[in-house]
C-alpha cells in the first residue's frame, strides 16, 4: 500500500484531535449537541471527513462525492468552509473541486464566490 503523504496524515490529526476533544460517543459524528455551534463543528467534521476524496487537493481527477457526503453538504456553510479551510490548506483541498461537490450535492455557489484561489465562474 505505501507509505501515507505527510498531507493525509496531517489531516487525520487534525481530525482526530477534533473528535477526541469533543467526548464523542462511539458512533462517529454523534457527539453530544450542547448547542448550535457545536452542531454545525460536528457538520463540518464529518463533510471534511466524507467529502475528502472529491476534494483532495493532491490528484487531478473529480471523484463524485458520495450519499453521506452530499447529505453533510447540505448542512454546511460552503462560503465559511472555504474562508477556514480551503484558503489556508489548498494542498490538501482543491478549491475548485469543492465547488465540484458543492454544485453535484445541489447547493452551488454563487458566481464570483471566492473559494480559495478559485473564484466561481
Amino acid at each position: 500500500m505505501g507509505i501515507p503523504s505527510t498531507r493525509n496524515v496531517v489531516l487525520l490529526i487534525i481530525l482526530f484531535s477534533g473528535v477526541i476533544t469533543l467526548k464523542i460517543d462511539p458512533v462517529f459524528g454523534q457527539g453530544p449537541s450542547k448547542s448550535e455551534e457545536d452542531s454545525v463543528c460536528w457538520d463540518t467534521a464529518n463533510f471534511a471527513a466524507y467529502c475528502y476524496s472529491s476534494m483532495e487537493g493532491h490528484t487531478k481527477k473529480f471523484q463524485m462525492p458520495s450519499k453521506q457526503c452530499c447529505a453533510y453538504a447540505q448542512k454546511i456553510n460552503f462560503v465559511q468552509f472555504c474562508n477556514k479551510f480551503v484558503v489556508q490548506n489548498e494542498q490538501i483541498y482543491n478549491a475548485a473541486k469543492v465547488a465540484d461537490v458543492a454544485k453535484h450535492c445541489k447547493k452551488p455557489l454563487r458566481k464570483g464566490t471566492k473559494c480559495g484561489s478559485h473564484t466561481v465562474p
